[in-house]
């Protein structure tokens, strides 16, 4: 089992005696999060496979100069922003669940906000404490494939568990 799934699957059984407004927007946060990450990461994949991205980004700006039009992001700055953003909803969601030991919850809750690289940091802390490698390599630019896999479970949880009115009401705040 990965990390994901280990942390998706914690949080599943931990869910039932919180508040249920709070959690929906926790797992809908979560789950937005994880979509966006794992969109970016493809589209940094598909521009890796079509040479030096760095070259690539280059040449697009420059034509979007010329033609005023909008500059494309750095896919692998989008990609790990997205990153950040899950570490985020996984301290929020544990906030909400407490899934995790007070030493792990103390860990999560010390990066201080727009340090990424600690909060990076904490999510791997957290995988370690689960016993669960997170996943993600910054240094070789790679997703473990089972966070797709896990988005999916979360994707299954969220609909089995909770009307679609409380999902799209979650993901308006």
């Amino acid at each position: 089992m990965s990390f994901w799934e280990t942390l998706i699957g914690m949080a599943e059984r931990s869910w039932k005696e919180k508040p249920r407004k709070d959690i929906i927007r926790q797992f809908v946060y979560l789950r937005t999060s994880m979509i966006d990450c794992q969109k970016s990461y493809e589209e940094y994949v598909a521009l890796r496979e079509q040479g030096d991205v760095d070259k690539l980004i280059e040449e697009q700006r420059r034509i979007a100069g010329a033609t005023h039009t909008v500059r494309p992001e750095n896919p692998r700055g989008k990609w790990r922003r997205s990153l950040d953003r899950v570490a985020d909803a996984v301290e929020r969601l544990d906030s909400v669940l407490s899934i995790f030991s007070p030493e792990t919850t103390k860990a999560i809750t010390s990066w201080h906000q727009g340090e990424s690289d600690r909060l990076l940091k904490d999510l791997s802390d957290i995988g370690e404490a689960i016993g669960e490698p997170v996943g993600y390599d910054l240094a070789t630019d790679t997703l473990d494939p089972a966070f797709k896999s896990a988005l999916e479970k979360l994707d299954d949880f969220i609909e089995q568990n909770f009307k679609t009115e409380e999902v799209y009401g979650a993901e308006r705040y």
